[in-house]
């Protein structure tokens, strides 16, 4: 979360996004960070779901496919974050 919130406090580059490795790498983290408590929440209320209605089980899948974007995201971020760095020390 502290990654989300240094984003949104630090300026934004001139540019493409995509030119800048570091806050790509950055969002990722968050968006990970933001994902893995989403996960253990659907997982603590997955075990009382067979006694719920589905409305409330439907609630459970939704928290899931939230957890599921921001990691997917998240993980998306942090690979567009470290290749560019990655293809300059194998180029050298």
């Amino acid at each position: 979360m502290a990654c989300l919130v240094f984003l949104a406090v630090a300026a934004p580059p001139r540019g493409s996004l995509l030119a800048d490795p570091p806050r790509s790498f950055l969002a990722g983290l968050g968006l990970v960070g933001l994902a893995c408590p989403l996960y253990i929440a659907a997982y603590l209320l997955r075990g009382r779901s067979a006694a719920w209605r589905q409305w409330e089980a439907r609630a459970v899948a939704l928290v899931l496919s939230v957890a599921s974007i921001c990691l997917t995201i998240g993980l998306i971020g942090i690979v567009l974050g470290v290749h560019p760095p990655a293809q300059l020390l194998i180029s050298r």
